[in-house]
């Protein structure tokens, strides 16, 4: 087993093997973990790339991929992103991680954005993790994670927020013909979509999938079965919150869908089409957890939500015409120049601190778990 590193002052002509001797593309540190174990650790900044898997680990063993976010392991703090731009403006590369027939691969700690096709593709892929990743910008009509092919199976999608482009899915799950027992697990997401045509949880043909513990909303439905499963094939639902959708979860029979301890908010037009309801789903408000706008608007020093990246375009753009003297946080504008919306940049910003707690996922209508 061995560990390479990637960073953006590195050089591919390195060997990779330290944080000193470090390549400068993720791709070319994926080609050398071959072996089960193998870990490649990448540091912040914006990899302008699309990442192909190269090879596969082994059940308990996976090759890792794995964003530093911290530094602890790079020395570079910060957002690790994968981006299919080149302008942070127009998508130019199908895809940020691609993968045909891998097994036993963990990505982690990304953020993935602005492609023409898939944020993410895996095809015919086994026991490949996806986890606490940020996925957003497909192009319109395209799946931003998309999971298919004959030999799928054991796919794990974790604590990752994934928002869909225009038309399409944020997750799909799909194969041309009838797929039984995959064992997929999409676990601890916030899912969103982009506009009312498309579901946020999408499968055609594909049984034996879980979904549990997961915000979904904004979009035309929430967890869709498009396409009519195996007899026999379900997929089960569990511990999900659904806000601001038409249709919460659908299938095309009621033995397809198995749901339970779910919360749909009175926002949602119908809670169930083709589902038999959970004896212990409720239907109340999905209230969020407030406290870090009001720490923000407070004079707070914590990244919200709305906070523009460093990378975006819309940063140190000209004020224009009336534009206010200070932020939402209540922060003087920054010489002649102002970003768009509420929020100024400012990389002295904290992810933590005070009583704000970052990204609003608490909600108060959880109910009790299975288990």
């Amino acid at each position: 087993m061995a560990t390479y590193y990637v960073r953006k002052t590195g050089n591919d002509a390195n060997a990779g093997t330290s944080a000193g001797a470090a390549k400068l593309t993720i791709q070319a540190a994926v080609n050398l973990a071959t072996t089960a174990g193998d870990i490649v650790y990448v540091g912040a900044g914006s990899y302008r790339e699309t990442v192909t898997l190269a090879a596969s680990g082994s059940s308990g063993n996976p090759i890792q991929i794995i964003g530093d976010y911290s530094g602890a392991q790079t020395g570079d703090a910060g957002v690790v992103r994968i981006t299919g731009s080149n302008d942070d403006f127009t998508a130019t590369r199908a895809n940020c991680i691609t993968a045909t027939s891998k097994s036993y691969v963990t990505v982690s700690g990304f953020t993935m954005d602005t492609t023409t096709a898939n944020v993410v593709y895996l095809s015919s892929c086994v026991g490949v993790t996806i986890g606490s990743c940020h996925l957003s910008r497909p192009a319109s009509g395209s799946v931003t994670l998309l999971i298919d092919g004959a030999s799928q199976s054991a796919i794990t999608v974790q604590q990752c927020y994934i928002v869909g482009g225009s038309g399409a899915r944020c997750i799909g799950v799909d194969h041309s013909s009838t797929l039984s027992n995959v064992g997929h697990v999409i676990e601890n997401c916030i899912v969103l979509g982009a506009q009312t045509t498309a579901s946020a949880i999408g499968c055609s043909r594909v049984g034996g999938v879980t979904v549990r513990n997961c915000i979904v909303g904004m979009s035309r439905s929430g967890v869709v079965i498009a396409t009519a499963l195996a007899v026999g094939q379900t997929w089960t639902v569990n511990n999900c919150l659904f806000f601001n959708t038409a249709t919460a979860m659908q299938a095309t029979t009621t033995a397809e869908y198995v749901e339970n301890y779910n919360c749909v908010g009175p926002d949602v037009t119908t809670a169930r089409t083709n589902v038999t309801a959970g004896a212990n789903s409720v239907t109340r408000a999905v209230l969020f957890d407030t406290r870090w706008w009001h720490s923000l608007v407070a004079g707070g020093n914590v990244v919200s939500p709305f906070d523009l990246a460093s990378y975006s375009t819309l940063v140190e753009y000209n004020s224009g015409t009336g534009a206010p003297s200070t932020d939402a946080r209540g922060a003087s504008v920054k010489g002649t120049y102002r970003e768009w919306g509420p929020l100024e940049y400012d990389s002295a910003l904290s992810t933590s601190g005070g009583s704000a707690l970052g990204l609003p996922i608490v909600g108060s209508a959880i109910v009790r778990g299975v288990g």
